[in-house]
């Protein structure tokens, strides 16, 4: 399952990250009050719901903006903002502004939220273990390339749609077994319909599916009424898929075992770090690439070294590490003359070029000016978008950067 590393063993190198990360830190962490409502339309925020007094309005809405409730969340308003709306925690009035788009939208019973992907900085494989899987280590950071999710209440059963031919709809998705392992920990009878706007390629290394699977369980939770706090989505994450606990990190997480235990990490890099993700039209399988590493050809050197390397000199060639690499490029050979054309025909102008996962995308780091030689005909089909590094809010969710 996913779990919080414990971070007592290595207090040491905790505290010297933080000093290196300085203000790219994650954002800190923001109080809520628990809330009743007064007004039989039963309106729900996003941290629970309002006492709400006055006359009501169709369509105003905007931003609380308050110690209990993060500044994000959209509700419905009465016509005048100055009617009351009262803090049952405090008795103290609610200050309220206007409101901006934040990382989701609620509109009745639907709520839409971005689903990001994720890239690893660096990637070993540390064993092989019994049971047939592989003890990793690896630092994972999520970024803004993503997907958007539409999630509303239905009766009878969960449904879900999507944009995209090919994905699948029916429960092999693991947005809807992310459901269903929500009710079956919290004993909610919720239902909801899915609709998936998709724009993360599979078989890439990105972690769509998973990063859909870790959204659905958040907004399933939000919609809720929040009956579990994030170390319970965290843990139950782990049993949908490995990759998808590190959705429940601020953003950057230095993962072992399986990639479920997650360890909060400091950024290592400016949020703003341009990144270019080039992925050919072939995808790569993840068992077939673990099923074909050759343990003799991984790297020698120490995970928690690259960290703190990268912590403190940034996305360097060296230290952009992946054992999965090897088997890649032996079953895509032209995976490999795509990252080397990268590094080479581009001027210098990225700072590192690595493969993410278990392929088959390609991260450029530095720069997102897309090189020239991708609008040549051997490229036409290849997918070609920018991104940057996005965190968290410890109580809220992704956005894109922009």
């Amino acid at each position: 399952m996913g779990r919080l590393h414990p971070g007592g063993r290595r207090p040491w190198l905790a505290r010297r990250l933080l000093q290196i990360a300085g203000s790219h830190s994650h954002p800190r962490s923001i109080a809520h009050h628990t809330w009743k409502v007064a007004d039989p339309t039963d309106l729900q925020t996003n941290s629970g719901c309002i006492n709400l007094s006055g006359p009501r309005c169709t369509k105003g809405v905007i931003s609380t903006n308050h110690a209990g409730i993060s500044p994000d969340v959209s509700v419905d308003l009465p016509a005048d903002p100055a009617d009351a709306f009262t803090c049952y925690s405090c008795d103290g009035p609610i200050a309220l502004q206007r409101w901006v788009p934040g990382p989701l939208e609620k509109a009745g019973l639907c709520l839409r939220v971005f689903s990001p992907s994720k890239v690893n900085l660096f990637l070993r494989v540390v064993a092989r273990r019994e049971d047939g899987y592989h003890d990793l280590a690896s630092l994972f950071h999520v970024v803004d390339l993503g997907d958007q999710m539409s999630f509303t209440q239905q009766e009878g059963a969960d449904s879900l749609s999507c944009n995209m031919p090919g994905v699948p709809t029916d429960q092999s998705n693991l947005a809807l077994k992310a459901l269903e392992l929500f009710r079956e920990k919290t004993g909610m009878k919720e239902h909801f319909h899915v609709h998936l706007e998709k724009r993360v390629p599979h078989g890439g290394g990105l972690g769509g599916g998973s990063a859909n699977a870790a959204t659905a369980l958040w907004a399933a939770n939000e919609l809720c009424g929040r009956p579990a706090g994030n170390a319970d989505l965290l843990a139950w994450a782990g049993k949908i898929g490995s990759d998808v606990p590190v959705f429940f990190s601020h953003g950057a997480a230095y993962c072992t075992g399986r990639g479920d235990i997650v360890e909060d990490v400091p950024p290592p890099l400016p949020l703003d770090t341009p990144l270019l993700l080039v992925k050919p039209p072939v995808g790569l399988s993840t068992p077939e690439i673990f099923r074909a590493l050759d343990l003799g050809r991984r790297s020698q050197a120490d995970p928690w070294d690259l960290l703190r390397r990268m912590t403190a000199e940034g996305l360097q060639q060296h230290l952009c590490v992946n054992d999965l690499e090897q088997p890649a490029f032996d079953r895509l050979p032209e995976l490999q003359r795509l990252k080397e054309r990268l590094m080479r025909d581009t001027d210098g102008c990225f700072s590192a070029v690595f493969m993410t996962g278990s392929g088959s995308t390609i991260v450029a780091a530095g720069s997102d000016t897309v090189p020239p030689f991708l609008s040549e005909a051997p490229y036409q089909d290849v997918f070609v978008a920018r991104a940057r590094l996005v965190a968290r809010q410890p109580d809220g969710w992704y956005q894109p950067s922009c």
